[in-house]
C-alpha cells in the first residue's frame, strides 16, 4: 500500500503566508534599525517630537548647541533642519534693483510684501552660508553671530524675515584683518567692500544686459559702491563686562552684558545652524523695542535710502507668514550645567483668520530658563 505523505494544498498556502509575513517582519525591523542609526535617537525627540518614554530627551546636554571655533554644524549632531516641514516661502514677483528706461531703480514693493526674488533670496542665504564655511575652516567660528533683523528672525520665524532685505552679522573686531585676508581670496565670485566701520559681502555685479533676469548675482542698486543682496557685517569689542557694537545704527550705540551674549549657541535660520547670543531673545529685548506690532522703519538697503515703511499687528500676518511660539520642551524642559540654559520648544506655525493653527514644526533647543517662555508676537515673558 502507498500512502501519500504530502501535507493538504491548503497548508502549504499557509507556510507560505507565514514565511512572507516573517519576510515581511523582518525587511522593516531593519528598516527602523537602519533609520534609527542614521538618526541618534534624541534627534528623534527634538526634531520630530515623537518622544516615547523622553528618556533620551531628558539626557541631551544643551552643550551639544554650544558654537565652538573649528566645528560647523555639520561636525556635531545636531537635528537635521532638512529633513522637517517649512512654509511655501513667498518671493517678489521680479528681482528688485531692476532698472527703469532712464537708469533709476524700479519702484519696491509695499511694506510688508516680500523684498527680494526667488533667485535674490537664495543668493543671501548662500552669501551666509560661505561665509559661515569660511569662519569656521579657519577656526573663527566663534567670533561672530546673527543680528539685529536676521536674529529676529531666527527667533520670530526661524528664517529671515519675509519682508527684510539684508542679512545682519556682528563680528568680533578683532578678526577684522584676518577675515578681510580670508573674505579676499574668494574673488572675483564673491566681494568684500569695507564701508568705515562695516563691511559688505556680496556676490559679483550682474552684467547689464541680463538686468531683467531673476539670477544670484548682486546689482549696483545705490550710489554706494557695493552691490545688492549683500550681508552686512558690524563689528563689536568685548571689554570683559560688555560687548558693544563699535558703529551707531539709527543714531545710538549699542551694548550688552557679555553673560547675555557668550557663549555663544547655535540657532536656526533656514535649513541651517548659525552662531547666536547665548540669550538670544534677551539680547533682542535690548537691541529693539519689541511690541505685538511689526513693523518696517521705512530704510531700504535696497537703494540705502528711505524705502516702504509701516506697522501692523504680527498676528494679522500670521495667516499668510509663519510664526514661532516658544514654551518649555516636554512640558518641563532640562536645564544645563549652571542652570543658565534649558531646553526649550519652539513650533513653527500658520494661524488663520479662523483662529485655526496649522503647526508645520517643532524643535527642542537650549534657550535662557528666564526667556523660554514668551509671546509669540512680543518677545514679552508669558
Amino acid at each position: 500500500m502507498i500512502t501519500n505523505t504530502s501535507r493538504p494544498r491548503g497548508s502549504v498556502k499557509l507556510l507560505s503566508a507565514l514565511f512572507k509575513l516573517l519576510a515581511v517582519f523582518a525587511f522593516l525591523g531593519a528598516l527602523i534599525f537602519a533609520v534609527r542609526k542614521a538618526k541618534p535617537p534624541y534627534e528623534w525627540d527634538l526634531l520630530l517630537n515623537t518622544r516615547g518614554n523622553n528618556n533620551s530627551l531628558f539626557n541631551i546636554s544643551t552643550d551639544m548647541f554650544v558654537v565652538r571655533p573649528n566645528l560647523p554644524p555639520s561636525a556635531l549632531q545636531l537635528p537635521d533642519l532638512k529633513a522637517i516641514v517649512w512654509p511655501i516661502e513667498e518671493f517678489s514677483k521680479q528681482p528688485l534693483g531692476m532698472k527703469d528706461s532712464k537708469g533709476g531703480v524700479l519702484p519696491l514693493p509695499e511694506a510688508f510684501e516680500p523684498m527680494t526674488s526667488w533667485a535674490q533670496r537664495r543668493l543671501l542665504r548662500n552669501l551666509l552660508e560661505v561665509f559661515s564655511s569660511q569662519m569656521f575652516s579657519n577656526g573663527l567660528g566663534d567670533r561672530f553671530m546673527l543680528y539685529g533683523g536676521t536674529l529676529l528672525g531666527s527667533i520670530r520665524h526661524h528664517d529671515i524675515i519675509p519682508w527684510d532685505d539684508d542679512i545682519d552679522l556682528l563680528v568680533d573686531l578683532d578678526i577684522r584683518a584676518r577675515m578681510h585676508v580670508i573674505l579676499k581670496r574668494l574673488e572675483p565670485h564673491y566681494i568684500l567692500y569695507s564701508a568705515g566701520s562695516r563691511d559688505k559681502f556680496f556676490a559679483m555685479f550682474i552684467n547689464d544686459s541680463m538686468d531683467a533676469e531673476d539670477v544670484e548675482y548682486s546689482r549696483r542698486t545705490s550710489k554706494y559702491g557695493w552691490g545688492w543682496p549683500f550681508l552686512d557685517l558690524g563689528f563689536y569689542k568685548n571689554n570683559g563686562t560688555h560687548v558693544y557694537e563699535i558703529a551707531r545704527s539709527y543714531g545710538r550705540y549699542y551694548s550688552w552684558p557679555i553673560d547675555v551674549v557668550f557663549p555663544l549657541y547655535f540657532r536656526p535660520f533656514g535649513k541651517f545652524w548659525y552662531p547666536a547670543p547665548r540669550d538670544s531673545v534677551g539680547f533682542t529685548r535690548m537691541t529693539y523695542r519689541l511690541s505685538p506690532l511689526c513693523t518696517m522703519n521705512g530704510y531700504s538697503h535696497i537703494l540705502e535710502a528711505k524705502g516702504p515703511s509701516g506697522s501692523i499687528a504680527c498676528r494679522e500676518l500670521n495667516s499668510r507668514y509663519a510664526f514661532v511660539s516658544h514654551k518649555l520642551c516636554g512640558g518641563t524642559g532640562r536645564y544645563s550645567d549652571d542652570n543658565r540654559m534649558i531646553m526649550g520648544e519652539e513650533t513653527l506655525f500658520l494661524s488663520s483668520k479662523s483662529a485655526s493653527t496649522v503647526k508645520l514644526h517643532q524643535i527642542c533647543l537650549p534657550v535662557d530658563r528666564q526667556n523660554a517662555i514668551v509671546d509669540t508676537y512680543s518677545m514679552e515673558q508669558a
